[in-house]
C-alpha cells in the first residue's frame, strides 16, 4: 500500500522542482512586467522626462518600448535589466538613499544585479545583490509616489508578486 503513496510523493516533488526552476529564470526576449496588486492592465514603465526622469513606475499598459523589459544574464544567476526604450547601456538600479528603482548607466554596481525568486501563483519576486534577498521590488500604494516602485522588506504583498507577459 505504501508503494502508490511513495510514487505520488516522487511525482509531486518532481513537479515542485520543475516549477521552481521555471520561476527562477528570466523570460527570454522582451517582456511586460505586471503585479498581482495592480493587475494585467498596469505595466512597469520608465518615466521619460521631468523631475522623475528614468524612475521606474507602473502605468497603463501600452505599446511603448519603456514597457518592454529585457533580462541580461550576469554572473551568479543574477540579471541586469533594461528596457528597449533605455537600451542596454542603462540598467535598472536602486538609489541607495531611498531604495527607489531608477535607470542609471550600466556599471559594476550591486544595485544593478537582480535575482528572480519564485513567488506564489506563478509570480517572481525581484531582489538585488545590493540589498539582499529580504528586500523585494514593491509598488508604492498612495501618496505622491503612487505606483512608483522601490525595494521594501519582503512579505506576502501582491505588489511584490511580478508576472512576465511576453
Amino acid at each position: 500500500m505504501t508503494r502508490p503513496h511513495r510514487t505520488l510523493s516522487l511525482v509531486i516533488a518532481s513537479l515542485s522542482i520543475f516549477a521552481l526552476a521555471a520561476f527562477a529564470q528570466a523570460p527570454e526576449g522582451p517582456t511586460r512586467l505586471t503585479t498581482e496588486f495592480r493587475g494585467p492592465g498596469m505595466c512597469l514603465d520608465v518615466v521619460n522626462g521631468g523631475p522623475r526622469n528614468h524612475q521606474a513606475w507602473l502605468d497603463a499598459c501600452q505599446d511603448v518600448t519603456g514597457q518592454s523589459w529585457v533580462f541580461q544574464p550576469a554572473a551568479g544567476g543574477m540579471y541586469r535589466i533594461h528596457t528597449e526604450f533605455t537600451g542596454p547601456d542603462k540598467c535598472l538600479d536602486i538609489n541607495p538613499s531611498d531604495n527607489r528603482a531608477e535607470f542609471r548607466d550600466c556599471g559594476n554596481f550591486t544595485g544593478q544585479l537582480w535575482r528572480l525568486a519564485p513567488g506564489p501563483n506563478g509570480t517572481a519576486r525581484l531582489t538585488t545583490q545590493f540589498r539582499g534577498p529580504n528586500m523585494c521590488l514593491d509598488v508604492v500604494n498612495g501618496g505622491p509616489r503612487n505606483n512608483f516602485v522601490e525595494l521594501r522588506p519582503c512579505g506576502n504583498f501582491t505588489g511584490q508578486m511580478w508576472h512576465a507577459n511576453p
